[in-house]
């Protein structure tokens, strides 16, 4: 946990307390896992988790640095005048883009709401050695549930019954469940960025994207790979290469202190100057951990340094109607000298059936 942004915050904002009602920052700062959760954060470094009945004992088990504070009231867990009163909570801070009307209406009836423009997931963009660990794990059962499908292709199943087993053999290998849905497009649909697998087989000539990750210990994991089926034209190959070209350009650039405009023009400055402007559609990568998708995003006006410790993906990808679409993506870790590319299947082309 990031202290020293949190002391710039009471310090800009002359606040009591900082109320965390997000899950994912709600489990990193104090362990608990339950799905109805608020964490209070005070001025005086101390954390008051509030819960229902029903994680009382979850809490017990799994709360560290914090008061446990039960309410029975699991629907509006923020209507307890008593508990503001007896921390000295009369001013509370809160992100707006993690709070709903409601609460907010409820609360400011007992103190005043200030409020902190930052980004929530910012607590967690430094990965310790542990989490770490753990993501590599999330890593590893993702590839290996790769590895024990791709087979299936000679059999060519829809995009859809694909998609399933890729998601089974996940949970097979010891995740939780799948990161975000997992994306399995080929020939033309391929073109589409978040295409959702279909009733197409997989048979034939085109551009293969698949796109998978799983929850681990609750950490994500995310990667993409594009495959060649049957014979490829010059087209799709030199679409291929460009696309690679310009991953490998921006991964190589990875280190500390080097910024999100920077790694964005590595490598979609190439393939803009490569003629495909008209074909990007997305971010050149996002930070992720607890949330698949932690900000920032790496665009063009991303005013964002990279620290050692950070992870974040690197996908460039170019989607051309009627010839298909490439994205690869990898998860990179910034090091003390440079980065270290986390996940581990080899990104050359590679064309198959």
């Amino acid at each position: 946990m990031d202290s020293n942004l949190l002391k710039k915050i009471f310090v800009e904002n002359d606040c009591d307390a900082i109320l965390f009602v997000d899950p994912k920052n709600i489990r990193y700062m104090c362990g608990f896992r339950g799905n109805n959760g608020l964490l209070f954060y005070t001025k005086n470094n101390k954390m008051l988790l509030v819960t229902d009945p029903r994680f009382e004992l979850e809490a017990k088990q799994n709360v560290k640095n914090a008061e446990i504070v039960i309410n029975v009231k699991e629907s509006s867990l923020w209507e307890m005048p008593d508990f503001y009163k007896e921390h000295g909570i009369n001013k509370l801070g809160f992100s707006s883009k993690a709070m709903t009307v409601e609460m907010f209406n409820s609360i400011s009836k007992e103190v005043a709401m200030v409020p902190i423009d930052i980004i929530p997931s910012a607590y967690r963009y430094t990965k310790s050695v542990q989490e770490i660990k753990i993501m590599k794990e999330s890593i590893r059962i993702q590839e290996k549930a790769l590895s024990e499908v791709i087979g299936l292709l000679s059999e060519h199943p829809t995009e859809k019954v694909f998609a399933a087993h890729l998601d089974h053999h996940m949970r097979l290998n010891g995740a939780e469940k799948s990161a975000f849905d997992t994306i399995v497009a080929f020939a033309e649909n391929s073109a589409v960025v978040h295409a959702i697998p279909s009733e197409k087989k997989i048979k034939g000539d085109g551009f293969l994207i698949i796109d998978w990750g799983a929850v681990y210990d609750g950490y994500c994991s995310d990667e993409t790979v594009t495959y060649m089926l049957g014979k490829p034209s010059k087209e799709m190959i030199q679409l291929y290469d460009d696309v690679h070209t310009a991953q490998k350009r921006a991964i190589e650039a990875v280190r500390p202190n080097v910024t999100a405009v920077e790694l964005y023009e590595k490598a979609y400055g190439y393939l803009i100057d490569k003629g495909y402007k008209k074909y990007i559609q997305h971010s050149l990568g996002h930070h992720l951990g607890l949330d698949i998708h932690e900000y920032p995003k790496i665009f063009p006006f991303t005013e964002f340094t990279f620290k050692e410790g950070m992870v974040f993906t690197i996908e460039p990808g170019l989607y051309i109607p009627g010839l298909g679409g490439v994205r690869i993506e990898d998860m990179v870790m910034v090091t003390a000298s440079g980065h270290e590319v986390l996940t581990t299947l080899s990104k050359e082309k590679k064309i198959i059936l």
